[in-house]
């Protein structure tokens, strides 16, 4: 058990690996710490508790043949674990008893505590995080076996309220290094020592600005499903009256082989070389169903750049188009309409195409800075993207929203606040049944451009990609 959060204490053992407690031993060893679980009369110990899930379903008779889960969450869990305190004297034994209770009830000044449990012969830690804890000393054995002065004992029930998931105390990383890759096709990240699947993601994106036509601007970052990207190469151009619309003449299709896995929804992201005074809004259509119009990425950053803006139109629920269907052997291809609208009720204004992309993802993030980067110069400039618990040692407990900010650093040296950044879009896990992560990342510079594959004064990008894997129970 860890008490953290801008201060780390030593650990508190609560429970003595030789299997007996030790007379003026230390709470934070586990070889002598005088803190030990006590076994029921027939044998049983204390284990954690399966986490219990919530399910919600919808649906039933009369209205339908069956229910349906329509979502699953898991409760916090409450744990008791019964210990036995023996100490060199009656007033030692409630000495160890008050360093329990304050470990246990300091949260609401540090944080949560960890609980960290390990059976004989693992390697790593499963860890969860305390919300709340009890400390009761058992009243049918406080007076006769304190009193004892030969061995003292302090028998306590320890009710715990912790998180449902825990993980693994050592996370993975993956380091993935590219300069361009990333705009033409997924990055794949597997690690076959760690299951991904369910995992929490926290990403690092480094910029190592050693171009100097480059200053540093919004990114979007997209997890998409497995082998559901295209990319198309067009170089359509237009004129668009005022306050008329214009529907891209070629029909885009989606292919859609099977709907048992299209929960992610479609993500269409299209990439104007020229968008005249960027006062076109975009949207798509498949066959009576529109999203709504959207603006280019950044444009409250920048309005009046109009060179290589990128449009990341809302996601599609394709999967609600398929509701009722077998989910075997479907074979579709939706034809998908991509429409510009001139919001200029004054003046004409024109477009050329350059890029569309396609994909399933619904963990799409889109991130800025927050003030104008054209006239700064700092190199090794990083968005830091937090979507899971982080202390000294962190169970995989996500936060209900992303946390971000932007941090410059000098080679070898530790990295420096430097500013919030907004963030726009879901928190990051991995969704897809392989275990798989497959990212998508579009860069822009300070003017918001969106930086093409052949651009050749491209910076050096690293994205380092953190897992934590989650568990219901005891890691086995």
């Amino acid at each position: 058990m860890f008490i953290t959060w801008g201060t780390y204490f030593k650990p508190l053992h609560l429970n003595n690996t030789s299997g007996m407690g030790i007379v003026s031993g230390s709470v934070s060893s586990a070889t002598t710490t005088p803190i030990v679980v006590t076994s029921e009369a027939d044998g049983r110990t204390y284990t954690p508790t399966a986490t219990q899930l919530i399910d919600v379903y919808s649906g039933g008779a009369p209205f339908t043949l069956t229910q349906e889960l329509v979502q699953r969450g898991a409760e916090i869990q409450e744990d008791t674990i019964e210990v036995a305190v023996i100490g060199s004297s009656p007033n030692n034994c409630m000495e160890i008893v008050q360093t329990i209770r304050k470990a246990l009830t300091y949260q609401e000044y540090t944080g949560p505590q960890i609980l960290r449990i390990k059976h004989a012969q693992q390697t790593t830690y499963t860890e969860w995080l305390i919300h709340s804890a009890l400390v009761q000393e058992k009243p049918e054995t406080f007076g006769r076996d304190l009193k004892n002065y030969k061995n003292p004992i302090v028998y306590l029930q320890l009710t715990l309220t912790r998180s449902p998931y825990g993980s693994d105390s050592s996370y993975t990383s993956s380091a993935v290094i590219q300069t361009l890759a990333f705009q033409d096709a997924p990055v794949s990240i597997v690690n076959p020592s760690t299951s991904l699947l369910g995992s929490l993601v926290n990403v690092d994106i480094n910029f190592y600005l050693s171009a100097t036509t480059y200053k540093f601007g919004p990114v979007a970052l997209a997890i998409t499903s497995n082998d559901t990207f295209s990319a198309t190469n067009t170089t359509t151009s237009g004129t668009i009256t005022a306050g008329n619309t214009y529907t891209y003449a070629t029909l885009l299709t989606y292919n859609v082989r099977d709907n048992s896995n299209v929960t992610a929804p479609l993500q269409i992201a299209v990439v104007m070389s020229n968008v005249q005074s960027n006062e076109i809004e975009m949207r798509a259509s498949i066959k009576g169903y529109n999203t709504p119009y959207v603006r280019s990425v950044g444009t409250q950053i920048n309005s009046s750049n109009a060179t290589n803006r990128l449009f990341i139109l809302p996601p599609i629920d394709i999967d609600n188009l398929f509701s009722g269907y077998a989910d075997y052997y479907i074979n579709f291809n939706l034809p998908v309409q991509i429409q510009l609208r001139n919001i200029n009720r004054g003046s004409s204004r024109t477009f050329t195409f350059s890029k569309i992309f396609m994909y399933r993802s619904n963990q799409i993030v889109e991130l800025f800075p927050t003030s104008d980067w054209t006239s700064r110069t700092e190199d090794n400039v990083s968005y830091n993207l937090i979507s899971f618990y982080d202390q000294v040692e962190f169970p995989a407990q996500p936060l209900p929203y992303l946390k971000g900010f932007i941090t410059t650093t000098n080679i070898g040296e530790r990295y420096t606040f430097n500013e919030a950044c907004e963030i726009r879009g879901t928190n990051i896990r991995i969704s897809d049944q392989t275990g798989v992560l497959n990212c998508v990342m579009y860069v822009m510079d300070s003017t918001c451009s969106y930086y093409p594959y052949s651009a050749l004064d491209y910076p050096l990008i690293e994205a380092e990609f953190k897992f934590a894997s989650i568990y219901q129970s005891i890691k086995g």
